[in-house]
């Protein structure tokens, strides 16, 4: 009897990209840092991400979500 080969489930890609400025940035000046999530084959409905930092050097001064993702639920 013949098989039949089966067809693969596609695996969904999802990455997570940080997109800062490049170069240096000066003493004092404010910069924004993106956090950009994608997916391959589905809808996201939420992310989750930890962006650690050293407070002595940086300081966060907002956050603004984007139009996908447009509820902040914690930010501390």
């Amino acid at each position: 009897f013949a098989q039949e080969a089966a067809t693969p489930t596609p695996t969904a890609i999802v990455r997570v990209d940080v997109v800062a400025p490049k170069g240096v940035i000066g003493r004092g000046q404010t910069f924004e840092v993106r956090l950009e999530v994608g997916s391959s084959f589905q809808e996201i409905d939420g992310a989750a991400a930890y962006l650690d930092y050293d407070p002595e050097l940086l300081q966060v001064v907002g956050l603004t979500p984007g139009p996908t993702l447009p509820q902040v639920l914690q930010n501390q």
